[in-house]
């Protein structure tokens, strides 16, 4: 079935697909899967070698899952975990959920907002806390001291005072036949983790993650594969692959280690992966590494990006290195939960995020409130049979973030096409009223990543200006010894551009980032103000 449009309503419904799980929960799918296939390798850790069978796999996180509830933790509880992908961190996720409480995965880069970290322990309240992240227990110690939190501490074969062992934890005899499952309720309504948003314009919101949206979002159709992805484990589209890699003959391989874009491409070799979840920013480095030129990636099926825009360029760019796959751009919000969009091989318009998934309905509504027709340009919305759950005890956001009817404003600009393809212009925050038109700033940055050679990472940002009102400002983290030149970068713009603005350029040696990993926008804001005396 193809997307259909109701021309007097203007509403476009996704294909309808049977949701076939009924009221399982992610626990009994993940439970069921391994059990049956015992000594399918589901995971191998690259850098150390490490192998885990759907056996052991199993045997770890129910070990877990039994000490958990001797020390009484269980539903309704929050497990907070800040782990690297290390060979043990899913047997640890598993028994999180194998003992019925709910999951509270993140992650932090170098430059991620530490200030926000305690808010956000303060509104999970953890019973525990894992993590791997040896350099960041001093400062999550003095959070819980300092929240009043008894929260202990637990780290794979610990050596640092006041902390407990983990190890031993996931290493107890266990009976999996005599194993009992946690059922759930309401799996469209029981949360199983708590997922953390993007937060570029603001502070991150804990979103509520059922189960129901775990499981409408798992991979069902690749057959026995390998997959490896560049994203950290806390973002919300990698956990979802994480947890959906035990529920399919897949065998994820992973790293703990920071790589480098080429180790990337040399594991993707090595292991002969056939499926990667990427960030745009990664297949920009790749397709300027000469590391691509000289590994093997013909066994590639697809690359799927996700996270950011990636430009046709770019992703046609990455995909003459494969010989028989295909580069797509995944289009999702980590608040609804699973895509809005699938690429349908063939169909898909160049420019185009895909077509209009299964089970979503989307309208296109402009500013005034009222739905647009095909082409028409407005902000997106989507309603999914999976239903949206809301912010994590905040009620009030919540409403805000649905219509009358329940659809949920996506902030993302955009329009439909007579086919149903979807295409993005930009997110509603992050277009710049700039002399009566608007400027795209994923646009801008595009063109920076695309042309100019030498830039590690860029990020765009509106200033307000004296003259011009609201302008561009060009931030760029340059690549190592390579020394830019600002007039050459504005020229390059404006050459790529459709019309011509005012705008600097600035370079800076970091940016501060979200917990997900992307440029916190607001203060990157205020880092080149800072820079300039609150003036431009």
């Amino acid at each position: 079935m193809s997307v259909t449009f109701d021309a007097e309503k203007k509403i476009w419904y996704g294909p309808t697909k049977e949701y076939t799980y009924g009221n399982l929960g992610v626990a009994e799918v993940i439970f069921t899967f391994l059990k049956n296939n015992p000594e399918h390798v589901a995971q191998i850790s690259d850098d150390t070698g490490k192998v885990y069978t759907s056996k052991a796999i199993l045997k770890a996180a129910i070990s877990f899952a039994q000490v958990l509830k001797a020390k009484n933790v269980g539903k309704n509880d929050n497990v907070l975990s800040l782990m690297d992908n290390h060979h043990y961190m899913m047997p640890a996720w598993l028994g999180v959920t194998f003992a019925g409480a709910v999951l509270c995965p993140f992650a932090m880069t170098d430059n991620s907002v530490k200030e926000e970290i305690s808010d956000i322990v303060d509104q999970v309240q953890p019973k525990i806390f894992i993590t791997s992240r040896l350099d960041l227990v001093d400062y999550f110690k003095s959070i819980f001291k300092n929240l009043n939190l008894d929260c202990p501490i637990y780290i794979y074969e610990n050596t640092i005072d006041g902390c407990h062992d983990l190890k031993p934890l996931l290493e107890q005899d266990v009976d999996i036949d005599a194993f009992e499952v946690p059922k759930v309720e309401n799996s469209a309504k029981d949360i199983v983790m708590l997922t953390l948003s993007s937060a570029t314009t603001g502070k991150p919101k804990l979103i509520n993650t059922t189960h129901m949206q775990v499981i409408a979002g798992l991979p069902t159709d690749f057959g026995k594969v390998i997959i490896a992805s560049t994203n950290k484990p806390g973002w919300s589209a990698e956990n979802n692959l994480a947890f959906g890699c035990l529920t399919q003959p897949y065998t994820r391989v992973i790293t703990a280690k920071d790589q480098t874009i080429d180790e990337f491409l040399e594991l993707i070799d090595r292991h002969k992966v056939n499926i990667v979840s990427i960030k745009p920013k990664d297949i920009y480095a790749a397709i300027r590494s000469p590391t691509i030129k000289t590994v093997d990636l013909s066994h590639l099926k697809m690359v799927g990006s996700s996270g950011q825009h990636l430009s046709t360029k770019i992703a046609d760019e990455f995909q003459s290195y494969m010989t028989g796959g295909t580069v797509v751009n995944v289009y999702g919000t980590s608040d609804v939960g699973i895509a809005i969009t699938q690429i349908v091989f063939g169909k898909t318009k160049p420019g185009s995020v895909g077509q209009i998934n299964a089970n979503v309905t989307l309208r296109i509504v402009s500013e005034s409130g009222e739905n647009l027709g095909v082409n028409e340009m407005g902000e997106i919305y989507v309603k999914c049979n999976v239903p949206f759950a809301g912010y994590y005890k905040n009620e009030k956001m919540t409403k805000e973030a649905l219509d009358e009817e329940g659809f949920y404003r996506t902030a993302d600009i955009g329009y439909v096409d007579a086919e149903g393809n979807v295409f993005l212009v930009d997110r509603k925050k992050f277009l710049i009223s700039y002399g009566g038109e608007f400027l795209n700033q994923s646009e801008i940055e595009k063109i920076v990543l695309e042309h100019v050679k030498g830039v590690e990472a860029v990020c765009v940002v509106d200033v307000e200006h004296s003259e011009y009102n609201v302008i561009p400002i060009i931030c760029i983290i340059p690549e190592k010894g390579v020394t830019l030149n600002e007039q050459e970068i504005i020229d390059t713009v404006h050459k790529n551009y459709n019309r011509k603005f005012y705008t600097k350029v600035f370079f800076v040696d970091d940016m501060p980032m979200t917990l997900s990993g992307k440029f916190k926008k607001y203060m990157v804001r205020d880092q080149i103000l800072k820079m300039n005396n609150g003036k431009i």
